[in-house]
């Protein structure tokens, strides 16, 4: 290896050169475990099977290139190993991760004929590895799901198993020293890392379930892997001190007092918008036939003709309009772990409203949940949050809540839609809102008694309520990180109406905590919420239709350019182009309307039955910071309207009169020169008629000459009023060709 210029500890960027001179492409195996890189965007239940196959045809495209080099297997698949540990520092796709790592291990068990012998126990070494960094994101997988315990577990396997790499590396052979040199290394910081990985998670479980003194050793040991030679990365040591401060921020608060939510609710909100469709068709079209439809796998179980609100929102527009729709009932969805065991279950329906805020709804209770529950449960909405296995059955479960609702809702939009109607959902799985609503909390001290409180300053004086207060991060950087987020007790003056009530929204949350007062008052502020919370899926939709009217403006951009630079003089052609433009200016028109009207109808007071009520909902538009959205989607309207398209009517309206002005010069020769040559005729009809008449001895005086000569007048001005008329015509419909506005 040395001989091929290898140096350093092997890592990819050592190994890189080496595999390039022998032909490999490397850019081909980069892109295996990169969400974005092999062009695998594919439903995640497809995922697995589409990665390991992807991996099988690029290691059958790439050994050859290492067969005659003994070391090239072992090189490769290091490389390998190296890009899937750089992607899994960026990514929380984990299915690329794992198949990459598993699919390669697999391939060379499947063919041992592509290993020399010599380099076999290399490629038994570094596929141990492989197994290693699997663990790991498995460890990490685990602590996104809030699975502590089973975070312990794949932490602990990842060790014994480095354990065992380090048991083989001396039998790496001689030839390979940099990657024996690389091997070594990482197995050393795996030790370090995953026994540090296991003290922290195993530190919190048991710090909730009654033991403060775990925090302790846990908070040593994390020091100790920090410090140690045996990490060199800086990556793996930020790692191990993001977990250490989190922890120390946990052992400054245990001899206080911790909030719970003795019991609440929490709402998951995935708003979408269904384009080419009206939503009142659309909350139509499910009220008569969702009964058949199949989503996830099942039908619903009920649909319910209106939503289920209380009577702030009977309003009293005058023309009717109102925030209504219908609920697609759902079976139950159930979360399952890595074993197919159930463990846990959420309510979901769908909203489908007369206004377009449509969006897919799950719930779950929260009882006597601890801060890491309640960090757990709202992150649960995320689709950052850990994979597992989520659905209305195993078979049809989805990794993730946010892919799941996701595809509930493009699901939807199939039934909706009809053919050739071009109907469509668009939802993503980072577009959602999580509603907590605590209805009753206490504080927890030091010898485990509980103390309720009432009001939200009580509970924010307990340690760990500011996972309520804080928006859902997209990324998890260390086991209990919520335990450093920031006080945030600023709420949104006028929703509540009783003294130590509280309402904060953030980014993507919002929590209720009304202690004080009835069930019935925090839910009416939670409707409030989802109300607003679903708007996000309604200016989605509208600017996916603006890119889609500016898109149809590019497409006529390139039409009319054409046409000024080809000289086009046909001007039929530039008819339909003027038609053209004047179809997606009408709806462009038309969408601005029906969108300005729908706005309007949400800021509008008579939306909801009272003033005190629009105050309600004003306050959470404002703190959703809807106005500014609906300024800048008029602006966006404004400026495909009145800058691009103003720009096209402008050019083809100037090509048209340059061409109408030939056309129309043209014309008037043509027809100068007809009636000449008519005219021409005439006068010669007429000049001979009259000769023959005198020339034969007629007397004009005489009646019957004169009815001769009177005749032959008339005829030739009978024929020039005739070529005046059609002349006429022509040109009359030449300056009434269509007109572009």
């Amino acid at each position: 290896m040395t001989a091929l210029g290898i140096t350093g500890n092997g890592d990819a960027d050592a190994i890189e050169p080496v595999l390039t001179a022998l032909g490999v492409d490397t850019g081909a195996l980069r892109r295996l475990p990169r969400w974005n890189g092999a062009g695998l965007r594919l439903p995640s239940a497809q995922e697995s099977t589409a990665v390991r196959a992807a991996v099988a045809d690029v290691l059958d495209a790439q050994l050859p290139a290492v067969a005659g080099y003994e070391p090239g297997v072992p090189l490769l698949l290091a490389f390998l190993l190296a890009e899937t540990e750089s992607a899994w520092n960026v990514s929380y796709h984990y299915q690329p991760l794992w198949q990459t790592l598993a699919g390669a291990t697999a391939y060379v068990e499947d063919h041992p004929d592509v290993v020399p012998a010599g380099a076999r126990r290399t490629v038994e070494v570094v596929c141990l590895q492989m197994r290693v960094v699997d663990l790991e994101i498995r460890a990490e997988n685990a602590m996104g799901c809030g699975d502590l315990d089973r975070a312990v577990a794949y932490s602990r396997q990842a060790v014994e198993l480095a354990g065992r790499v380090l048991e083989l590396v001396p039998e790496v052979p001689q030839g390979d020293p940099d990657l024996r040199e690389l091997l070594r290394n990482r197995a050393l910081t795996a030790q370090q890392y995953d026994t540090g990985t296991a003290h922290a998670a195993g530190s919190v479980a048991r710090f909730f379930a009654g033991d403060p003194s775990a925090l302790d050793p846990a908070i040593a040991g994390l020091a100790e892997a920090e410090a140690s030679p045996a990490m060199p990365g800086h990556a793996e040591r930020s790692c191990m001190k993001a977990h250490r401060l989190s922890l120390e921020a946990l052992r400054a608060q245990r001899d206080g007092e911790w909030a719970r939510v003795d019991e609440g609710l929490v709402t998951y909100v995935y708003p979408f918008a269904v384009r080419g469709l009206s939503a009142q068709a659309a909350v139509e079209r499910a009220r008569t036939a969702a009964l058949g439809w199949t989503l996830g796998g099942v039908q619903p179980t009920g649909v319910r003709e209106s939503l289920d609100l209380d009577d702030m929102w009977d309003g009293a527009d005058s023309l009717g309009r109102r925030y209504e729709g219908a609920v697609l009932e759902l079976p139950d969805v159930v979360r399952y772990d890595e074993d197919g065991v159930e463990t846990g279950r959420l309510r979901a329906e769908v909203r489908l409203s007369e206004l377009g805020n449509h969006y897919v709804r799950f719930e779950a209770d929260l009882l006597d949940a601890s801060p890491h529950d309640v960090n757990t449960a709202m992150f649960l909405a995320a689709p950052e949050c850990g994979a597992g296995r989520i659905g209305f059955a195993a078979e049809s479960a989805a990794p993730r809540l946010s892919d799941f609702a996701t595809g509930l809702a493009h699901q939807i939009g199939q039934h909706l839609g009809r053919a050739g109607d071009g109907t469509g959902v668009v939802a993503r799985p980072g577009m959602f809102h999580v509603v907590v609503s605590v209805y009753a909390a206490s504080v927890v001290g030091p010898g485990g008694a509980a103390r309720p409180v009432h009001t939200f300053a009580e509970l924010s004086a307990g340690a760990g309520s500011q996972v309520l207060t804080n928006p859902i991060h997209h990324t998890t950087g260390s086991v209990a990180e919520w335990a450093r987020f920031p006080a945030r007790p600023e709420g949104m003056p006028g929703t509540v109406s009783v003294v130590g009530d509280h309402v904060c929204r953030t980014a993507n949350t919002t929590a209720v905590v009304m202690l004080a007062s009835p069930e019935f008052s925090a839910e009416n502020r939670a409707s409030v919420a989802e109300f607003v919370a679903a708007l996000d899926g309604l200016f989605t939709g509208w600017l996916s239709e603006i890119g889609s009217h500016y898109q149809h403006s590019v497409d006529l951009q390139r039409d009319i350019t054409r046409a000024v630079e080809q000289q086009l003089s046909d001007l039929d052609e530039l008819t339909r182009l003027a038609r053209r433009l004047d179809q997606v200016k009408s709806a462009l028109h038309a969408f601005a309307i029906e969108a300005r009207s729908t706005i309007a109808t949400i800021e509008s007071p008579s939306l909801v039955a009272a003033p005190g009520a629009a105050a309600i909902v004003s306050a959470f538009l404002d703190a959703s910071k809807f106005a500014a959205r609906a300024r800048d989607l008029n602006a966006k309207i404004d400026q495909v309207l009145e800058e691009r398209l103003q720009l096209l009517i402008g050019q083809l309206a100037a090509r048209r009169a340059e061409q109408e002005a030939v056309a129309e010069a043209r014309l008037e020769r043509s027809r100068r020169a007809r009636l000449d040559t008519m005219l021409a005729i005439i006068a010669a009809v007429g000049v001979s008629g009259l000769a023959q008449i005198v020339q034969n001895g007629y007397d004009i005086k005489h009646v019957p000459a004169l009815i001769v000569t009177l005749a032959v007048l008339l005829f030739s001005v009978a024929v020039g009023v005739l070529v005046w008329s059609i002349s006429s015509r022509r040109s009359s419909a030449a300056a009434t060709r269509a007109p572009l506005s």
